[in-house]
């Protein structure tokens, strides 16, 4: 198994398996996070993970990109509050759930790209925590079912460039 033999390479700052015909259970997940401690940059896009995200990510991590991997269940918050996050893709999960957390998390400082299109929310709108983002350069809501008023605390983002919130 190919991730079990790379988790041994405890010195790895960035993993990219992005688009190959690679299938992982959690525990395979699981195993080949927890001995990539350094890690930086995890790219899994569109490799069939079919399980729950698993919580053991570095603290080093920088970028996080899980789109379209079929994720299900409750994103867990602990993601929220990585430190040096500075870019999360978790588009075109639709069985993935996400509740933002009610105050500010680690991550707000460093932030600069969020793309969640195509995941559930509980709660059909856009929640007021966004405006910590202050880092916030791309906001990509796209294809969630959001409606309602957007939160003036959207004003506090004064680095975003780009916001896409089309249903």
């Amino acid at each position: 198994h190919i991730p079990y033999k790379i988790s041994h390479l405890s010195k790895l700052q960035s993993l990219s398996l992005s688009y190959n015909f690679l299938r992982f259970t959690a525990h395979n997940l699981k195993m080949l996070l927890q001995n990539m401690t350094q890690l930086r940059e995890l790219d899994l896009n569109s490799i069939n993970i079919s399980s729950t995200i698993p919580l053991n990510f570095s603290s080093y991590l920088t970028t996080l990109q899980l789109s379209d991997t079929q994720l299900r269940g409750i994103l867990p918050e602990r993601v929220f509050h990585l430190p040096n996050l500075e870019s999360l893709h978790l588009s075109d999960n639709p069985q993935l759930t996400v509740r933002f957390p009610t105050t500010k998390w680690n991550s707000s400082a460093s932030l600069m790209e969020l793309n969640l299109a195509g995941v559930n929310f509980s709660g059909n709108f856009l929640p007021e925590c966004l405006g910590y983002l202050t880092s916030l350069q791309r906001l990509v809501l796209s294809s969630c079912n959001l409606s309602g008023q957007v939160p003036k605390s959207l004003w506090n983002l004064t680095h975003l460039e780009y916001m896409d919130l089309e249903d």
